[in-house]
């Protein structure tokens, strides 16, 4: 079970990214079609034509604000529980899994920007064995992940009764799940990159998806670093 300060800080963390879901979903629907035509006047078909170039890299923007939101919420909560001293609060060293993790998903984001870059240059087959060797780091780090979870419990480390563990097990928690949702977002890359293609618009959508997936993917790997720095070094 949750303590009550651990279930006032997820319900408030999920009201905030809702909220923020709720104002910019819409605003970022409505500034792709307007990016989407290149002048005014412009036929809104000619737009939509353009529209799956031009939305990823929006949707994807708002995407990373929420994102942002969520874990602002939840680190500030840590650092004003941390800095309470409360009684309850009770940190313990970090597993060594969490460190294999860190390399690991540092790992992913340098496979994943020489994968970019290859397929900037036009070497299709070159990216994707390098988004597939990002993939594999992906599952490697959720992996990891599971096994410091284990690692915690075998030390008696649990979600309730120490908040300091609560809060580990939360913030790598939710990490995890969005580098899950990321691996689906890379998994799509991989499909579009898998056959190579002539045609020129299906060249620019899947340049411009690899692209945005590879804003969020370092995106999650700065989150993982400000959490290990938090976590391993503010207790």
């Amino acid at each position: 079970m949750l303590s009550a300060v651990e279930a006032q800080v997820l319900s408030t963390s999920f009201s905030v990214a809702s909220l923020a879901l709720l104002w910019s979903l819409p605003l970022a629907i409505a500034c792709a079609f307007l990016l989407a035509r290149q002048f005014p006047g412009k036929f809104l078909l000619d737009g939509l034509v353009h529209l799956p170039i031009i939305l990823p890299p929006v949707l994807t923007g708002f995407l990373l604000v929420i994102v942002m939101m969520t874990f602002g919420g939840l680190i500030s909560a840590y650092v004003v529980i941390a800095t309470n001293g409360a009684a309850e609060w009770h940190p313990f060293s970090l597993p060594i899994q969490v460190w294999i993790s860190t390399v690991l998903l540092l790992a992913s984001s340098g496979t994943y920007h020489f994968g970019w870059k290859r397929l900037d240059n036009g070497d299709r087959a070159a990216a994707k064995n390098w988004f597939i060797a990002t993939t594999a780091l992906g599952a490697a780090f959720i992996s990891s992940q599971l096994l410091t979870w284990l690692e915690l419990r075998s030390r008696g480390f649990y979600l309730s009764g120490n908040p300091y563990a609560g809060f580990f097990y939360i913030l790598t928690g939710v990490h995890a799940v969005h580098v899950i949702g990321g691996m689906i977002a890379l998994a799509s890359v991989l499909l579009r990159v898998w056959y190579p293609t002539s045609n020129e618009n299906s060249i620019l959508k899947r340049r411009s998806i690899a692209e945005v997936v590879g804003w969020y993917w370092h995106f999650m790997d700065g989150v993982w670093l400000v959490l290990f720095v938090l976590l391993g070094f503010w207790k």
